[in-house]
């Protein structure tokens, strides 16, 4: 199963490492600074 955004359901590119916290490449740039802080899924 797909992961998908937290905040708008579209397909997830980005997680926070240990959490089920996931974010779609505009939502992550939105709500974090640095994208280097995110675990990028595969």
């Amino acid at each position: 199963m797909p992961k998908k955004c937290i905040i708008c359901e579209e397909p997830a590119q980005f997680g926070i490492k240990c959490t089920r916290d996931y974010y779609c490449r505009e939502c992550a740039k939105q709500s974090f600074s640095d994208l280097g802080l995110l675990k990028k899924l595969e």
